[in-house]
């Protein structure tokens, strides 16, 4: 969509669509959800909650975002925090990536712009972590830059309010969404413009069953004139998931369990977890027992009882379906973790201490 024709959809608009900004905003500083970021101007703050709320819902990251606020109140304050540390303080949000970029960009901050946010979008992109997205969320709603988000509320919104159907995971779309965001600003303040959209989508143009009645936009909204509000956004069929079957070995002694420091290229990447056998298929029982018996850390004839707990733990990633079996293997002589630095034994009652994946705390949870 070229800016003549998103000018035209505006010229066109039975309602004008030049003052789209200002409903839209006049309706989110009346709806709008009372949120600690959103009563700032602080860089750190909203970056923050940025990163906390990508691909988690609100509910769910603010109690996240509360506990990184008290213990990192600065920017300084993080940067000097270990990775360990921060893992733990996310620990159960996933994607794990987003925390570790979240560490290196406070350190960049610290370092390179002594301790002070950068202030403008093409900086901001230049941080470890932050894309587009973010970059323009910081710099218009912290420092009013005139830079708009695109993200799946905004593709929603708009898509269905103006008719849009270009198929929402191409580069034509964010850059069509894009332009059109630029215009619809022109006569707001952009960070708040950028929150009403989101907002909006949020809790009125939801994507499932929205109260169109109770829309501000129902008698202009395309999508609702021609019965296509469920029909919008366009998205393309989503690429079939792998999946992947996880055999965790639960390897005690003493008190002690082998404990194992995930490496680059894994999932879980940096995070702590037991030692695993892992297929794209399911495993008969025998056939693990007999992988077991060829464990490397495994001293010969130690193992004193192999229990597997049959319950099986279902774990889904973007990419990855997981179904995971924990198998209680007791041994009685000492495990030899000193072959492999991703090894070591820790005390059973110490493993709170270890930053674990959601999938990990859950077993860890039933034990206690």
């Amino acid at each position: 969509m070229s800016f003549q024709v998103v000018g035209l959809l505006l010229n066109d608009y039975s309602c004008g669509m030049n003052d789209f900004g200002i409903r839209l905003t006049e309706w989110y500083e009346i709806n709008r959800r009372m949120l600690p970021w959103r009563e700032t101007k602080d860089a750190y703050a909203i970056w923050l909650s940025e990163v906390i709320l990508q691909q988690t819902r609100v509910s769910q990251g603010l109690p996240y975002y509360q506990k990184f606020i008290e213990q990192y109140p600065t920017v300084d304050k993080l940067a000097a925090a270990s990775k360990d540390d921060v893992f733990k303080l996310w620990q159960g949000l996933g994607y794990y990536r987003r925390a570790e970029n979240m560490l290196k960009a406070a350190q960049v901050i610290v370092n390179d712009y002594k301790g002070i946010f950068p202030d403008n979008y093409n900086d901001l992109l230049k941080l470890p972590g932050i894309g587009e997205y973010t970059a323009a969320a910081i710099a218009s709603i912290a420092f009013g830059e005139k830079v708009a988000v695109v993200d799946g509320n905004v593709y929603r919104v708009l898509s269905r309010i103006f008719g849009i159907k270009t198929a929402i995971q191409t580069s034509q779309a964010k850059k069509e969404f894009g332009n059109l965001m630029s215009l619809l600003m022109k006569n707001v303040h952009p960070g708040t413009f950028n929150e009403a959209v989101m907002e909006f989508g949020a809790m009125q143009c939801v994507p499932a069953n929205p109260d169109c009645s109770a829309c501000i936009f129902n008698e202009q909204c395309f999508a609702n004139s021609r019965n296509e509000v469920q029909k919008l956004p366009v998205v393309k069929q989503k690429i079939k998931k792998r999946k992947l079957f996880i055999y965790y070995l639960v390897t005690e002694w003493k008190g002690q369990v082998v404990l194992r420091h995930r490496q680059e290229n894994e999932i879980w990447k940096g995070l702590y977890d037991f030692p695993t056998l892992e297929f794209d298929k399911e495993q008969k029982e025998d056939t693990i027992l007999r992988e077991i018996e060829n464990i490397s850390f495994l001293k010969p004839k130690s193992i004193k009882t192999i229990t597997p707990n049959h319950k099986k733990h279902k774990h889904l990633l973007t990419h990855i379906d997981i179904t995971a079996q924990f198998i209680n293997i007791s041994v009685d002589k000492n495990p030899d973790v000193t072959g492999s630095p991703a090894l070591q034994l820790v005390l059973f009652n110490d493993l709170s201490n270890y930053p674990v994946s959601r999938l990990v705390e859950r077993f860890l949870e039933s034990k206690c």
